[in-house]
């Protein structure tokens, strides 16, 4: 992530491990879209500079570029189908993006050979913008204004954040159940919850609960497939947990991340910080996940066509979606 060092820091554009070189993600209306940066390219140089190789100690390295970069100019020698192009990102003052702009859901209806399934892709959202549940659950009643016949939640670049706020958002396809929790080291457990719309954590409900307008009721239980991929990190793998154990729900990508725990930080006198796991995640079968979470159907992505019917991994939930009985004629 150029320009990144922790979430709300200045950020044009992510990249992803292992080699930070596929531009993943470019934020709208930024220097770097202005500049013509497309999700895809695959970075050679950055500043006269290969990418840094990933290290995996650093919590926030599979989504940073140049982390201690913060240059006005930017100049990237990238591949894009096959050419060699220079891209020259002009940062006009170092306090861009400061406030971390809202991403909003997106989603459309893909068509498959038995009927529609709605596809819903999941910004990260850190819980500061308390829009997001609504946007999301608005969104998917719009899709499934015709009844949708299963869904598509793609959670590939939704690098951590607040996994209430996610919770809440899906919380009508997740499910009214107990969905898990934390296991603290000496055995003590705290449960999560969706329950009447509401979100609990340990029995107390969560803020982020409120949606802000009329919640949305699906039609019709359908069945769900999740993509993740190593850019599924922290707060969407706690996600990916809570929907395990869920009925007719089946993961499709690449392993994720490999943290879904409890992630505290905490400001240091040098101005470091420190990042401590304090528990790790169990599932409504009570699994415990302490690394990366593997899918069920390994699905590469294709980002030059991410999100996409021509991208593997949607294309491959599509198809399985389309073998389920909800979406048969």
């Amino acid at each position: 992530m150029s320009n990144l060092e922790r979430p709300g820091d200045v950020f044009d554009y992510w990249t992803l491990y292992p080699d930070y070189k596929i531009v993943t993600w470019v934020q709208p209306n930024s220097p770097a879209e202005m500049a013509d940066l497309r999700v895809g390219d695959i970075i050679q140089k950055a500043n006269g500079e290969p990418p840094q190789p990933y290290d995996r100690d650093d919590l926030w390295a599979p989504c940073n570029t140049q982390p201690l970069d913060s240059s006005p100019q930017e100049e990237l020698a990238v591949l894009r189908d096959g050419q060699e192009l220079t891209i020259t990102i002009e940062r006009k003052t170092l306090g861009y993006g400061e406030e971390d702009p809202f991403l909003h859901p997106t989603g459309r209806k893909i068509g498959t050979n038995s009927g529609s399934v709605g596809y819903i892709e999941l910004p990260s959202e850190y819980g500061s913008h308390t829009a997001y549940p609504g946007e999301v659950q608005m969104l998917m009643k719009e899709l499934d204004s015709t009844a949708v016949c299963g869904w598509v939640i793609d959670l590939r670049r939704t690098f951590g954040g607040d996994v209430w706020s996610y919770i809440s958002a899906v919380g009508p396809i997740l499910g009214e159940d107990n969905l898990g929790g934390f296991v603290y080291l000496d055995g003590t457990r705290e449960s999560w919850a969706y329950r009447n719309g509401d979100v609990f954590w340990n029995g107390v409900r969560r803020e982020e609960s409120e949606l802000g307008g009329e919640a949305y009721t699906p039609k019709q239980v359908t069945p769900v497939a999740l993509l993740i991929g190593p850019g599924t990190q922290a707060a969407s793998e706690l996600l990916v947990v809570a929907f395990s154990g869920r009925a007719d729900l089946k993961t499709f990508g690449e392993p994720t991340f490999g943290l879904p725990t409890l992630v505290s930080q905490k400001s240091q006198r040098d101005d470091s910080i420190l990042v401590v796991s304090g528990a790790f995640s169990y599932d409504r079968n009570q699994t415990t996940y302490d690394g990366p979470i593997m899918p069920d159907v390994t699905a590469s992505t294709d980002w030059l066509h991410f999100g996409s019917e021509q991208d593997p991994a949607v294309q491959a939930a599509a198809d399985w979606l389309s073998t389920r009985s909800a979406c048969q004629p």
